[in-house]
């Protein structure tokens, strides 16, 4: 049946639209600002130069050593 296809599509157009979003994931300009908010000791340049796992490491690192 034709109209029975038509509120399937529709069904389909209308689950794919309320699927949750994911959080964007943070940038490593914001890790490293994030960081340097921790520790001021840290260089930006020198924290842009580090991939995102290592700054998250950094990051995790200082926040355990603060709540201490």
């Amino acid at each position: 049946d034709h109209t029975q296809l038509i509120r399937l599509i529709n069904l389909g157009r209308y689950l794919m639209n309320t699927k949750e979003k994911k959080p964007k994931a943070e940038s490593k300009k914001e890790l490293a600002n994030e960081i340097i908010e921790l520790d001021s000791r840290f260089s930006f340049n020198a924290l842009m130069r580090l991939n995102k796992a290592s700054l998250n490491l950094i990051k995790d690192n200082l926040l355990k050593l603060l709540k201490v």
